[in-house]
């Protein structure tokens, strides 16, 4: 059986929308393990603060690590966007090239 030219390209289309959800979806539980390493760091670190009465002072300090998270966060959340973009993008075509 031989393919014809818009069947290979929407077999691409459908091979590019996978590979696309599949790094959304690793992509958000990427952000998810950071979240849980944030709050993990963040407790341990304000609990040894407060546990040392000579590291009081530097609780606020604790604040710079879901600072540094935060930032983490955003990066992967910026990639992901583009992948969704991406997926927006085709769908549509995608879709319009098999109703014809």
């Amino acid at each position: 059986m031989v393919m014809t030219l818009l069947e290979y390209q929407l077999d691409m289309l459908k091979v590019e929308i996978q590979a696309n959800d599949e790094t959304i979806a690793r992509m958000d539980e990427i952000t998810k393990n950071v979240k849980q390493w944030a709050i993990a760091l963040w407790t341990v670190s304000v609990g040894g603060a407060l546990q040392d009465s000579g590291l009081s002072p530097y609780v606020g300090a604790t604040a710079a690590i879901p600072l540094m998270f935060w930032l983490l966060d955003t990066w992967y959340r910026r990639i992901q966007r583009k992948f969704i973009w991406r997926t927006m993008q085709i769908v549509p075509t995608a879709s319009s090239c098999v109703g014809s």
